[in-house]
This record gives structure tokens, C-alpha cells and sequence, in this order.
């Protein structure tokens, strides 16, 4: 079915709505006021499909993660998108350190992670209190293609919340056509192990204090 049809966004158990701020990403990094109708606009938001760079991550989302009574069946799809398409899923690790990190903690190992791109981004949300302000600049940092890069080509182990394990998270605008799909796996979940997590989300922030 996903070699016939593609990968949708509506297939899965989430539905991930995000605007596309590509387009805009320079005009809104230069805003000094940044508001969030600024960011989240009455525009069409397109639908996205969650990702990883490694395929040792999406083992982690297929075998554990995303894996229920109801939805038992392990299958990792490979696929190939354009970068312009694709964006950091920064819900489990990115967005809790924009929202509560030590910048002294955080800022070298964002760096690492994801560039030193990131640090634009972070720096001006951790020079405001204003936590919505915070969550906007995040939005912005979700959508650099630099950033994105970056991140496409980290090791390290990330715990992020609900015990989530990854070096990698995107998202991918969906569908996903037939073309692009190169190759759908079903995989064993007894025989996965998850890596060992060597940065958690709560060391750089003010709850690991």
C-alpha cells in the first residue's frame, strides 16, 4: 500500500499541522517584535509526516515508540525529500530547551547538535522571559535550512520528553509520493535494542539544576 499510494499524512495515529515559514524565514528573523500572528497566519498550513536521518532512530519510533497492542506492526519506510521540505521536529527536545535551558548549559550543546546556526535563534529567545516569545523563535529555528542540515548529521543520542531516544527528528511535507519511497521494511521489535542516551533534554535546562 505505501509503494502504491505514498505515505500520507492522515495514515498515522498523529496529524502534524505546522506552517511553512521557508518562504518568509529571513523577513521574520529580522522582526524585533516578533508576534505570533506574525508566525501562525490565517495562510493554508501544510500537512507533515514525522522523520529521522539515521535509521537507527526510526527503529527507535517503529519498535518502541509508536509500537501498541493496536498498532504492533514495525515497518520503516525509506524515502528521499528534498531539503526545502523537510523541517526539525522540536516538540520532545528542541522547544523544552528554548522554553526552560541554562543558556551556559545549552548553548554549546545545541551547537553540536544542531549548529551553530541554532545559536541566532536561541539566544534571542532566552534574552526574553516571555515563554510564548520563546516558543516563537523556536518555531523560526524548526525551519532553517542550515539548521536543518546540521542536524541531519548528528550522533549523539538525544533524550527528549516521554523517554524518547534519537539523534534525529523532522518532519517531512506530506505526501510522500510512490517515486520517492525506496524501500518499505518490516522489522522485528524483539530484536531491538535502543542506544544508550547521552544527552537528555533536562541537563540543559533549569530542571536539571
Amino acid at each position: 500500500m505505501i509503494r502504491r499510494e505514498g505515505l500520507l499524512a492522515d495514515a498515522g495515529g498523529w496529524r502534524m499541522i505546522f506552517p511553512d515559514l521557508k518562504p518568509r524565514l529571513k523577513e521574520l528573523r529580522r522582526r524585533t517584535d516578533l508576534k505570533r500572528s506574525d508566525v501562525h497566519t490565517d495562510a493554508a498550513t501544510p500537512p507533515w509526516v514525522c522523520a529521522c536521518a539515521r535509521r537507527v532512530d526510526a527503529l527507535y519510533y517503529a519498535c518502541r515508540h509508536n509500537r501498541s497492542e493496536e498498532n504492533n506492526a514495525s515497518v520503516v519506510v525509506s524515502f528521499e525529500a528534498p531539503e526545502r521540505e523537510i523541517i526539525i521536529d522540536g516538540r520532545d527536545f528542541l522547544y523544552p530547551v528554548f522554553q526552560f535551558g541554562v543558556p551556559e548549559r545549552a548553548r554549546p550543546a545545541l551547537a553540536s547538535v544542531f549548529g551553530s546556526a541554532i545559536l541566532r535563534y536561541a539566544d534571542r529567545a532566552w534574552s526574553t522571559e516571555e515563554q510564548s516569545l520563546r516558543i516563537l523563535y523556536c518555531d523560526l529555528a524548526v525551519q532553517d535550512d542550515e539548521v536543518v542540515a546540521a542536524h541531519a548529521t548528528n550522533g549523539i543520542v538525544l533524550g527528549g520528553k516521554s523517554r524518547t531516544v534519537f539523534a534525529s527528528a523532522f518532519m517531512a511535507r506530506a505526501p510522500i509520493m510512490p517515486a520517492n519511497i525506496r524501500a518499505v521494511d518490516v522489522v522485528k521489535a524483539v530484536d531491538y535494542s535502543a542506544p544508550e542516551v547521552e544527552l537528555p533534554f533536562r541537563d540543559l535546562t533549569i530542571f536539571g539544576l
